[in-house]
């Protein structure tokens, strides 16, 4: 995190924190049915995808001058892109999955400034509640 600089640097205890992200589990082994292990590798590529998408936009965010790093991650995600193709082709045609539960990570970033989003409109409501409550008294 150092050469990140601030906030990474002096947050990096709140930023490793593994609390709120929720990796998909792989219980699939060389004895499980196949079509349990492509939709176990579908979840983690799922997961990967969505984790790369919100590395991505923050890297663009924090860091918008390291092109050589936007580009890397860019393509990267192409290629879990492409895995991702790949594997619903196979799951939807050969095992007739079309629908796979799949978790989402959070990115720590934004996490913290959706719940300041929250907290605002809510207060901005209260504030308007209050605002025509006046007006009819």
């Amino acid at each position: 995190f150092s050469p990140q600089g601030d906030p990474f640097s002096s947050h990096a205890d709140q930023l490793c924190k593994a609390e709120g992200i929720f990796f998909p589990a792989f219980h699939a082994n060389r004895t499980s049915p196949r079509k349990d292990v492509l939709v176990a590798l579908y979840q983690v590529v799922v997961f990967l995808n969505a984790s790369l998408g919100n590395i991505t936009r923050d890297q663009k965010e924090l860091n918008p001058e390291a092109q050589d790093l936007l580009e890397r991650l860019h393509n990267t995600t192409k290629t879990a892109r492409g895995l991702f193709s790949n594997l619903t082709c196979l799951l939807c045609t050969k095992y007739r999955v079309d629908q796979v539960d799949v978790l989402f990570p959070i990115s720590p970033l934004h996490a913290n400034q959706s719940l300041f989003q929250e907290e605002k409109c809510k207060l901005s409501k209260d504030k308007r509640a209050m605002e025509l409550a006046t007006q009819g008294l």
